[in-house]
């Protein structure tokens, strides 16, 4: 019985050296591409920096450049925006008219500010 111990001693220890390195192709985890990218969603907050310009006219005959600027910071907080603005605005807007009567010449000059 002692050979027969040892050959089995020796295949099992035969087995066990072989089977460390083996590995079944199908245990091998699948490639798995990374998850892709998504945009942060949209949000107000944040500062701005804005300006506006035109022309104006009117029947009373006031013509001009109008313009200004504004600049300010909003907070969004769920689907609310709360936000603090200032804004300066300007105008060239004027018209000036006269009238002379009996000798005398009347002038008239109006203009917005």
């Amino acid at each position: 019985m002692t050979g027969v111990w040892k050959i089995g001693a020796a295949a099992s220890a035969l087995l066990l050296v072989a089977g460390l390195g083996a590995h079944a192709a199908d245990l091998t985890p699948a490639y798995k591409a990374p998850p892709a990218a998504t945009a942060a969603p949209f949000s107000w907050t944040g500062f701005y920096l804005g300006g506006n310009a035109g022309y104006g006219w009117a029947n009373g005959g006031l013509r001009g450049v109008l313009g200004g600027g504004q600049f300010g910071y909003n907070w969004q907080t769920g689907n609310f925006v709360l936000g603090i603005e200032t804004d300066f605005q300007a105008s060239g807007q004027r018209a000036s008219n006269s009238v002379t009567t009996l000798g005398a010449t009347f002038a008239e000059t109006d203009k917005v500010t």
